[in-house]
């Protein structure tokens, strides 16, 4: 758990650098424009809506669409705040994900294991709402890394200059129901 911690925020923390270094000190955007800035607000604040909405859905079989409306909040948010095009869009919508997931593990999956830990150490059961919870983000961490790795990656190519906003919905919806089908069926998996 250790190394989890520590790797999801050297990932984020490289990351936020590579989003300053592309976008706002390498003179992709010269001026901080009004839009811009809502766009900066917005990519770092958004955890918090986010972590709100996933605490008020307490049901679990509704924690998987609670994380893809957040998610979906999360595109258009990006897709509308910031008026910039598909490329700038994309990066800024992979440091949300990126934000959420670094955020998910240090305060939520992280003291609630340790919390956990404690527990099974004392030979007393856990409580089932930390269990939850944890479990919960930890899934919601798996769902969002597809479409995060996809914005990496994708945001650097060519043909993202051009490319309409309407593929980031499609990209993170079909990232998420393909996760959630994989590891709703891993259980099935001989060997898992």
């Amino acid at each position: 758990l250790y190394w989890f911690r520590w790797g999801a925020a050297i990932t984020w923390v490289t990351g936020v650098l590579l989003l300053m270094m592309v976008f706002y000190h390498g003179g992709a955007l010269v001026v901080l424009s009004p839009g811009a800035i809502a766009m900066i607000l917005v990519t770092f604040l958004a955890v918090f809506l986010y972590d709100y909405l996933t605490r008020v859905i307490t049901d679990p079989q509704m924690q998987f669409w609670a994380g893809v409306i957040v998610a979906l909040v999360f595109v258009f948010l990006c897709e509308f705040v910031g008026g910039f095009n598909y490329r700038a869009t994309s990066i800024h919508l992979g440091t949300m994900f990126g934000t959420t997931m670094a955020f998910n593990v240090w305060f939520r999956i992280w003291p609630n294991q340790q919390k956990i830990i404690t527990a099974i150490k004392a030979g007393q059961a856990p409580d089932p709402a930390m269990v939850a919870l944890a479990g919960s983000r930890s899934k919601h961490n798996t769902y969002m890394s597809v479409p995060l790795v996809f914005m990496m990656l994708n945001a650097h190519n060519v043909w993202t200059d051009s490319a309409p906003l309407i593929l980031l919905p499609l990209i993170v919806l079909i990232g998420f129901v393909g996760v959630y089908h994989l590891y709703n069926h891993a259980p099935s998996v001989k060997g898992f």
